[in-house]
């Protein structure tokens, strides 16, 4: 389970899936979330 912000929601809806989940990797938050962590887009 992880943790979607708004913020990341609305960044998936417009550029797809593939780039929310490519830039949760990159910060390492995937595929585990803190639930402190900041949104990456």
């Amino acid at each position: 389970m992880i943790e979607v912000f708004r913020s990341e929601m609305a960044f998936a809806r417009k550029n797809g899936g593939a780039k929310l989940l490519a830039r949760l990797k990159e910060q390492g938050h995937y595929p585990y979330s803190d639930l402190d962590r900041e949104p990456v887009a």
